[in-house]
């Protein structure tokens, strides 16, 4: 769209910072522009509890790009990145389908889940914590090996399709239904605030076009497609679902508004978010 006036050098994944580093990679201008797991930074950011670990909560990721631009998370989300210290321009989120926990066993009780190590970050972490799970925080480059070795017993936090990606489901194929976390909005696209600064107004039009471009027909409709097809291969290749009991359902559901309403508490800014979000859910009839 610029006509030749922007060179874009791309750099592979875990190349700059890994999993955990990319976001201050971004912020420090080691890279000028990124999309890093925001999971990873929820610590100084408590907005993203929000954003990406919300149990029992949107259905898909479609619902989650319209309470993005059509019910102001927007502006909310831009305000919280440039009140960090350094700040970054914020652009658009990467939306994800529903995050589904794979484990090396069948479960159909939440007995059984507790004896099981589970990886997890952010939200997905605290609402498994609160189901009295054990989870412990594995990088994406090691989810693997974590697996295989046996360190982990089962994964959450990547797509169904990156399950199938990382080959994960050879050791940890069993998908447990339902969903335990809603579609999310699993990484930011983002730009160094000294790079931004220095494009002229037209070039940050662009850039923030071709963001938005991003979240929607790659986001939603591209990962729903690359999540079809994964979930398909997968499948076919030996992984199977399993179902947890009815009876764990209202345990899940209790915990699940537990979080909900710590989230809000987390900060000013999470409690609107969450206001917003809990409207939202409302008038697609999912809550009263």
């Amino acid at each position: 769209m610029s006509g030749g006036r922007m060179n874009i050098e791309y750099i592979g994944a875990g190349a700059l910072g890994g999993e955990f580093g990319a976001f201050d990679a971004i912020r420090q201008g080691v890279a000028e522009i990124g999309c890093p797991w925001i999971a990873g930074y929820a610590s100084i950011m408590p907005e993203v509890n929000a954003m990406y670990g919300v149990p029992f909560g949107l259905r898909d990721s479609r619902e989650t790009l319209t309470l993005y631009y059509e019910r102001g998370w927007e502006d909310l989300i831009r305000e919280t990145y440039m009140e960090l210290s350094p700040p970054v321009h914020y652009l658009a989120p990467d939306i994800w389908c529903p995050l589904y926990l794979t484990t090396s066993v069948p479960i159909t009780t939440l007995d059984e889940l507790r004896e099981l190590k589970i990886r997890a970050t952010g939200g997905c972490a605290d609402y498994l914590g609160r189901l009295g799970v054990t989870t412990v925080t594995v990088a994406w480059e090691e989810l693997y090996t974590g697996v295989a070795t046996g360190i982990i017993d089962g994964i959450i936090g990547p797509g169904l399709a990156e399950f199938y990606d990382l080959k994960t489901y050879e050791y940890a194929k069993y998908i447990v239904l339902p969903s335990f976390i809603g579609a999310v909005m699993g990484a930011d696209y983002m730009v160094n605030m000294d790079a931004w600064n220095s494009l002229p107004e037209d070039l940050q039009e662009i850039v923030y076009v071709a963001a938005r471009e991003a979240a929607g027909r790659v986001g939603v409709v591209g990962w729903t497609d690359y999540e079809l097809e994964g979930t398909v291969k997968m499948l076919n290749e030996g992984a199977e679902y399993t179902q947890l009991e009815d009876a764990a359902l209202p345990v899940l559901a209790e915990k699940a508004q537990e979080q909900w309403a710590d989230i809000a508490a987390g900060s000013p800014r999470s409690a609107e978010m969450m206001a917003i979000y809990e409207q939202y859910m409302k008038e697609l009839g999912y809550i009263d």
